[in-house]
């Protein structure tokens, strides 16, 4: 029983530091970039979680480096009433999540052009926004770049933007931001001037296809590796939570084992008599 205990120890140990290292990770990224955002900017917009990744990577590093925390000292100090609200704590976000990804898949189904409207809600004011603050317009740059894609529905979209307004007096009017153009005409910081005027020829320039269909091709097209992403994390969490309760209900008995142990190594030893030869 003792090695069992151990080796529930240590997995327990191990994991949780592994979550401190993670959250460590994301914390520290999210201070960085608040700090590069305060850095380009003085004031910046709080009118929206979204428009601050800074924020969310520091809220989500944080918690996992608190939960992390409180699993590593739960193990090692092996403090049952520690592991127990471990283990309701990482029991309680994983039902989150669960309810939260079937939600999600249900309403991608079900209710695909819905959930197509209110992402369009969500985003058009950080069109309209995108020069107004580095870190959104970052924070855009970054989802156009990745799912190689130019608007929300269209890249018609960036008339919603002032700068990028066909009636707009700059020399951006008519155009879409840099990171709408294909990757190897980047380096040309003009490549998104004026593509979107009737007498434009440079529409070859651009991505064409929409954030929202790269979005649904990319999940039609990963299936298999967000199953595998997704099936990681729900054994890395659930095994937490079976080691922290594994491990809180061994520990008495290894309390037990080691009281015994100093009974014995404190009990006298006796003497042997030899008997009393007779002359």
């Amino acid at each position: 029983m003792a090695i069992l205990f151990y080796i529930f120890k240590f997995f327990g140990w191990l994991i949780n530091l592994l979550v401190v290292i993670l959250g460590g990770i994301i914390l520290s990224a999210g201070i960085y970039a608040t700090i590069e955002t305060s850095a380009f900017s003085s004031q910046i917009s709080l009118s929206s979680i979204i428009t601050q990744p800074a924020i969310m990577f520091i809220v989500l590093g944080s918690l996992l480096v608190i939960i992390g925390i409180m699993g590593v000292v739960g193990t090692l100090r092996e403090v049952r009433f520690i592991l127990w609200i471990y283990a309701a704590i990482v029991g309680i976000i994983l039902t989150l999540e669960i309810a939260l990804v079937a939600y999600l898949v249900y309403s991608f189904t079900q209710n695909k052009e819905q959930l197509q409207a209110q992402a369009e809600t969500a985003f058009t004011p950080l069109i309209e926004n995108y020069r107004d603050d580095n870190d959104l317009r970052a924070l855009i740059d970054l989802l156009q770049n990745g799912l190689s894609c130019c608007g929300i529905n269209s890249f018609h979209d960036w008339e919603n933007n002032r700068y990028f307004n066909c009636s707009a007096p700059g020399v951006e009017k008519c155009g879409v931001p840099n990171s709408c153009c294909k990757d190897e005409l980047q380096l040309n910081s003009q490549c998104g001037y004026d593509v979107r005027s009737l007498s434009s020829n440079r529409l070859d320039n651009i991505k064409l296809i929409s954030c929202l269909q790269a979005f649904d091709l990319f999940l039609t097209s990963n299936q298999i590796t967000l199953g595998v992403i997704g099936a990681v994390l729900l054994l890395i969490q659930v095994s937490a939570i079976v080691l922290s309760l594994m491990l809180s209900f061994e520990i008495p008995n290894k309390r037990e084992d080691d009281v015994i142990k100093k009974l014995r190594a404190n009990r006298p030893k006796h003497r042997k008599s030899h008997p009393h030869v007779r002359r």
